[in-house]
């Protein structure tokens, strides 16, 4: 049964600034050569056709392939054990059920890992939004020395010494060497496809299938949207045609403090 995936807005820890990675915006985008696909979007998710395609990034069949094997690629850590799915597992809704997350060496972040289901809805990416999108994200973990520690440079060449990738890297964006801004786009158009929707509460309330939820579920929905009750529904926005149960802002709950 597909279940939702909140995203929360509890700022726990401040990394470094160092510690962050972000993808350097100066080198030029590729973009895909393919066809684009199109996806089908489950009963209760924004259409949002342009979040699909953000930065240019068009989604292909050749180019979600490539990033689904960037994901799961253990050539892009250190000591090659771990990959972008280590934490982001699929059988745990790309999370991984730790307090916090592990990178290489057994080394413990400050914070839990994210889920990226249904992430391309998101208006900015980690817990503390300092990416402002997939792209953008995709790098930082490979490079940050508590999770994936290996340098983006190294991490390149690694890949472009694989005649399988370079094959598929030009499949997908043309003539030309691996870059990294190549490698978190490919990335970035897998983790679009990621997506959950058509759970119990989709079909009770967008399809009025009053059966989807039971006797219980549907008292708790109530005390969730009533202001005078749970008024959860405040942060965690229930919308006339499809939500993501989240408002996608940062709040000082006042927790942690």
């Amino acid at each position: 049964m597909k279940r939702r995936v909140l995203l929360l807005t509890i700022l726990m820890f401040v990394l470094p600034v160092g510690a962050c990675h972000l993808i350097d915006r100066a080198e030029p985008p590729a973009v895909p050569i393919g066809e684009s696909i199109s996806l089908a979007i489950p009963l209760g998710l924004p259409a949002a056709p342009a979040a699909f395609e953000a930065n240019g990034n068009r989604l292909t069949a050749s180019g979600v392939a490539l990033g689904r094997r960037l994901f799961f690629e253990r050539e892009l850590s250190s000591d090659r054990t771990i990959s972008c799915a280590s934490c982001h597992q699929p059988e745990r809704l790309f999370t991984d059920g730790l307090p916090a997350a592990k990178g290489v060496g057994g080394q413990t972040g400050k914070r839990n890992t994210p889920g990226v289901v249904n992430a391309v809805y998101w208006s900015r990416q980690f817990w503390d939004g300092r990416a402002a999108d997939l792209e953008e994200q995709a790098g930082g973990p490979i490079a940050n020395p508590i999770e994936m520690n290996l340098p983006h440079e190294v991490a390149i060449g690694r890949l472009a010494a694989d005649p399988g990738y370079r094959r598929q890297f030009e499949t997908v964006f043309g003539p030309g060497p691996i870059t990294m801004a190549r490698v978190v786009r490919a990335i970035a158009v897998y983790e679009r496809t990621l997506l959950s929707g058509n759970s119990p509460f989709d079909r009770y309330h967008y399809a009025g299938e009053k059966g989807a939820m039971s006797a219980a579920a549907i008292r708790g929905l109530e005390v969730f949207r009533n202001p005078a009750k749970g008024n959860c529904a405040q942060c965690h926005t229930i919308g006339e045609r499809a939500s993501l149960l989240t408002d996608g802002l940062f709040h000082n709950l006042g927790t942690g403090m």
